[in-house]
C-alpha cells in the first residue's frame, strides 16, 4: 500500500509523470500567490504614500489659515490615491477612471471625501469631516497600507536615515516619498523618529544630523 503523505502511488512512469506535473503545478500557483500577494503591498504602499502629502497640505490650509476652499482641493487631490487603495484593496484592476469604481465600492466614505465636495457648498462642518473621514481610513489601514515599509524597519533592526528609506525603495521598487510616509507612521505610534550623523559633503569632517526612524519595539534601535 502506498502512503498519500508522498503524494504520488507507485505505477507506470505516465501515473508518475503526472503526479510530477501536479506537485510542479501546485508549487507554482503557491509562488504565483505569493508574488500576488506582495505585488498588493507595494501597490497599496505606493497609493497609501501618494494620499499623506495631500492630508498633510489639507490639514495646513485648515489649521492655519481656515481656508475651506484649498483644504476641499486638497482633499480631493487625495480622493484619486485613496480610490486607488479602496480598489486594490478589493483586490481589482485599477481603471483609469478609478474614483467611480471606489464609489461603487464604497459610497459613504468617497460621497463624503468626492462627490459632496465637489457638489455641495464647503462649510466648515462638511470640509472637516471629510478631513476627519479621510484620517481614520488611513489610520485604520495604516499597518496594512505601510506593510512593506514596516518590515523593512523591522529586518533593519535598527535606525534608518531618510535618505536610507528613500534611497532603498527607489531603488528596488521606484517608490518614492517614504520621508512623508515614515512621518505619518511616527505621528500614528508605529514607529520613532531619531536623528542619525551624516557627513555634509564625501570630503567634509563636519557632520550633521539627518532625520531617521525606527520600530520602537525593536530591541536594539536604540543602541
Amino acid at each position: 500500500m502506498w502512503s498519500s503523505a508522498r503524494g504520488c502511488p507507485p505505477g507506470s512512469a505516465a501515473v508518475s509523470a503526472d503526479c510530477a506535473n501536479d506537485s510542479a503545478l501546485a508549487s507554482t500557483t503557491q509562488s504565483a500567490k505569493r508574488i500576488g500577494e506582495r505585488d498588493t503591498q507595494l501597490a497599496l504602499l505606493e497609493a497609501a504614500t501618494s494620499v499623506m502629502p495631500c492630508l498633510y497640505k489639507a490639514h495646513k490650509f485648515l489649521a492655519t489659515r481656515g481656508d475651506l476652499d484649498y483644504t476641499a482641493l486638497w482633499i480631493l487631490y487625495a480622493a484619486t490615491p485613496l480610490a486607488q487603495v479602496e480598489v486594490i484593496s478589493a483586490r481589482k484592476l485599477v481603471d483609469r477612471e478609478v474614483i467611480p469604481q471606489a464609489l461603487a465600492l464604497n459610497p459613504t466614505f468617497f460621497k463624503l471625501v468626492y462627490t459632496d465636495l465637489l457638489n455641495a457648498k464647503k462649510t466648515k462642518k462638511a470640509v472637516g469631516g471629510a478631513l476627519a473621514a479621510a484620517d481614520a481610513y488611513m489610520a485604520k489601514r495604516a499597518t496594512r497600507l505601510f506593510a512593506p515599509l514596516l518590515d523593512y524597519l523591522r529586518d533593519a533592526g535598527e535606525i534608518r536615515s531618510a535618505s536610507d528609506i528613500e534611497s532603498h525603495f527607489a531603488r528596488s521598487y521606484g517608490i518614492a516619498g517614504l520621508t512623508t510616509a515614515c512621518e505619518y507612521l511616527s505621528d500614528q505610534g508605529h514607529i520613532a523618529k531619531a536623528s542619525v550623523p551624516v557627513r555634509a559633503t564625501k570630503r567634509s569632517s563636519t557632520s550633521l544630523q539627518e532625520l531617521a526612524f525606527f520600530l520602537a519595539d525593536e530591541p536594539d534601535a536604540h543602541s
